[in-house]
């Protein structure tokens, strides 16, 4: 499940998202609609993390689920587009982090049974083994 709960967010004076609150229950699709300038995108980026709001929050169930954003337009570079798509919907992030909890089981770290559940379940959630 995803909560959003009184999230503000403002670039410089100027406000793209106040006061957005809604729920989105376990195991269901949502919309999210609006004209050009209405803060769809910068909501979508708080969402997934590559923003902090300025105020609210947003709660996930579980705590280690994640929410992907893939932006409308390629930032270029020389990515590929699996590379972009890996990178933009949380593929990247969640192998590195089953990498390194892997890394700390192999050489018996301390909670890094818990660690590494933890990253595989972030990994599965990711959808990372169908790319």
């Amino acid at each position: 499940m995803l909560q959003i709960q009184e999230v503000e967010f403002a670039y410089g004076g100027s406000q793209a998202v106040a006061g957005c609150t809604f729920d989105v229950p376990d195991r269901k699709v949502t919309g999210l609609i609006g004209p050009n300038g209405a803060g769809k995108s910068t909501l979508l980026q708080v969402l997934s993390g590559l923003v902090v709001p300025d105020g609210g929050k947003v709660v996930l169930d579980p705590p280690d689920a994640s929410v992907g954003y893939l932006g409308q337009e390629h930032p270029g570079g020389d990515d590929t587009v699996r590379a972009a798509l890996e990178r933009r919907t949380g593929v990247t992030a969640a192998e590195a982090a089953l990498a390194e909890a892997a890394g700390a089981l192999a050489t018996g770290a301390v909670a890094a049974e818990e660690r590494y559940a933890a990253a595989l379940t972030r990994y599965e959630a990711t959808s990372a083994g169908d790319f």
